[in-house]
């Protein structure tokens, strides 16, 4: 994949997606038990040997249900929870909540409360 690209994994419930996206994110090894059979790589990243914040940096999912993985009381704090999980310095954080906000056209949107969006806006 090139840079800014983006890959939509898509199937009948039961096919294996949520299994190869957290063998892709390494949650499997590493958080979720199984047998797993074989290698997988990704970014040069044995998934075995490489811990899930490493993985964290160059992978990244999002499940069907928005509320299952909603975890903040704003859009704000709820943009910002990945950053401050990755451990990065609190202007570089600022920096890219602004920038998301922008992108995506929701700096109205900053200090929504998560609960009471729509299922689109979430």
């Amino acid at each position: 994949m090139e840079r800014g690209e983006f890959l939509v994994l898509c199937g009948p419930t039961g096919c294996g997606k949520s299994t190869l996206l957290m063998t892709i994110s390494g949650l499997i090894p590493h958080s979720v038990e199984g047998r797993l059979l074989g290698r997988v790589s990704v970014a040069g990243r044995d998934t075995r040997k490489t811990p899930v914040a490493e993985l964290a940096t160059v992978v990244g999912m999002v499940f069907q249900n928005p509320e299952a993985q909603i975890s903040q009381l704003t859009v704000e704090d709820e943009i910002a929870f990945g950053l401050e999980n990755l451990c990065l310095p609190r202007p570089e954080i600022g920096a890219r909540l602004e920038e998301t906000l922008e992108l995506l056209g929701i700096e109205g949107w900053r200090e929504a409360i998560t609960s009471r969006l729509s299922a689109g806006q979430k």
